[in-house]
């Protein structure tokens, strides 16, 4: 018999050896690591067993002090094997359609011996029941004590089997400021990885990747590229106002595996800028955890994604200034914030008229002084008056607007020209009047945009000419040497 610790390949995996045949099945194997004999393992009847094969175990009462790579070491063995045999059976047989051949294959993979009657076939598959429930029982209570120590159903909260790492020590100072730092950085949205993502995306994605991240600390990052593709998709479709709009695809309309790319190349991204540290790396896991992944959510897994908390660069964190401890409403010149000090200053007074030891018409001549001086403090307050607003003055002021046919020039020639426009010192583009005038003023608003596109194309292949825009110095002054290169004799006859 063959033990295997780790499942990594699919090969043939020998399951009980006979002197007539050997039965062989499909398993999940890697590297042999211990070989015992047939006899060992399979419990015969021809020689007198103790009534349980595996003897049940008493789970550790507590794993404190220890990692979680050495408690995993503290598993019984041999419920283990058993119990991992099971869990192949199960796979096994849930595709077999018949009953009897679930029954033959059944007693093939567990080795029953040949040559017994009806009767001792019945005590050996009693036996066996009986010793795969020990083996079941000990594994399980040693995973729930696991489990008690390292929390690896996460307070209920955990729906698969998560890798406990340990926190990395770094935090993000809000979901909100992560998401809008990393839209801001030009290191994220500039990666030679994000051109193979559209830009409308990014936003839904961080959205997506971060709503698996602990509010307070954003620590805890273990969904697969999957959950979080499943998660942008679902956010894409409740909260459009997400999608800031532009080109490509709309993300609930792509494939799943192209939204799982698009979160990967972002994750390595995040990863490599600064806004995401890796306390866990993904893999494939190994018995011990397929088993416990098996008693603790009672599912069937055979990997485990990565563990990343989010964080925010120190390059990008938000220098937030001490806030007044009055509120907004507590100025000088609130009359509200007047009537509690004259209250202060009256409960003074009456403190100093009763407790003082002068005469009472000293005492009546002071408090009469602090109320006039307070009086003339409210006649001295002038009202703050706010700066006059800066009016916008229209650079078109006065100009007669252009006219309707380059305007719609102007508009199809955006959407395929979109550099035609320059941008201005504060980064905006120019308005498209600038365009519509310099047709007017050649008199060409009885071209069209295709008109204009296909002359441009016939004048460079003509040329052999390569078109670059970027190398344009001025795109105005060009797009008005084509114009009138078009309007001439010359363009005319091309057309």
């Amino acid at each position: 018999m063959r033990i295997v610790d780790s499942q990594d390949s699919r090969t043939h995996l020998p399951l009980a050896r006979f002197e007539e045949k050997t039965a062989m099945t499909w398993g999940f194997s890697c590297q042999i690591t211990q070989s015992e004999s047939n006899q060992d393992v399979i419990c015969n009847t021809t020689k007198k067993c103790s009534p349980r094969i595996i003897e049940t175990l008493e789970p550790a009462q507590g794993f404190s002090g220890m990692s979680f790579e050495s408690a995993l070491g503290t598993c019984p063995q041999e419920a283990l094997r058993r119990f991992s045999r099971l869990r192949t059976l199960d796979g096994i047989l849930c595709r077999l359609r018949t009953e009897k051949g679930q029954d033959t294959f059944s007693k093939k993979f567990r080795g029953l011996p040949q040559g017994l009657t009806t009767e001792q076939e019945l005590e050996w598959a009693l036996r066996e029941a009986e010793a795969d429930h020990d083996a079941e029982s000990a594994f399980t209570a040693w995973a729930h004590a696991l489990d008690r120590t390292f929390n690896l159903r996460r307070d209920g909260r955990a729906k698969s089997f998560i890798l406990p790492a340990p926190e990395s020590g770094l935090r993000w100072q809000s979901r909100k400021l992560w998401i809008e730092g990393a839209l801001a950085d030009p290191q994220v949205t500039t990666a030679p990885a994000m051109k193979r993502m559209a830009k409308k995306h990014l936003p839904i994605l961080l959205h997506a990747i971060s709503d698996f991240a602990d509010g307070v600390t954003g620590c805890g990052v273990a969904a697969s590229h999957a959950t979080i593709a499943r998660r942008a998709r679902q956010i894409a479709v409740e909260r459009p106002e997400i999608d800031p709009g532009g080109r490509g695809k709309p993300l609930h309309q792509m494939t799943a595996d192209s939204i799982e790319k698009n979160v990967r190349t972002l994750r390595a991204v995040l990863r490599n800028t600064g806004w995401a540290v890796d306390c866990a790396g993904g893999r494939h896991l190994t018995t011990v955890e397929r088993c416990l992944a098996k008693i603790l959510f009672g599912i069937n897994q055979t990997k485990v994604a990565s563990v990343q908390d989010l964080v925010t660069p120190e390059r990008a964190w938000v220098r937030e200034e001490p806030r007044d401890a009055r509120p907004n409403w507590a100025t000088s010149s609130n009359a509200f914030t007047l009537r509690l000090a004259a209250r202060s200053l009256w409960k003074t007074a009456r403190k100093i008229m009763f407790s003082s030891t002068y005469p009472a018409r000293a005492q009546v001549s002071f408090i009469f002084k602090i109320f006039i001086g307070l009086l003339k403090k409210i006649k001295s307050f002038e009202i703050q008056k706010s700066a006059p607003k800066r009016r916008k003055t229209n650079r078109f002021a006065g100009v007669p607007d252009p006219s309707r046919e380059s305007q719609k020039i102007t508009a199809d020639l955006r959407q395929s020209w979109g550099w035609l426009l320059p941008k201005t010192r504060s980064g905006q583009r120019m308005d498209p009047r600038v365009v519509a005038r310099i047709i007017d003023e050649e008199g060409g608003s009885h071209l069209t945009a295709k008109k204009i596109k296909t002359f441009v194309d016939l004048r460079l292949s003509m040329n052999f000419w390569e078109f670059s825009p970027a190398r344009i110095k001025n795109r105005l002054a060009w797009f008005r040497t084509i114009l009138r290169d078009l309007l001439g004799t010359r363009g005319e006859d091309l057309l």
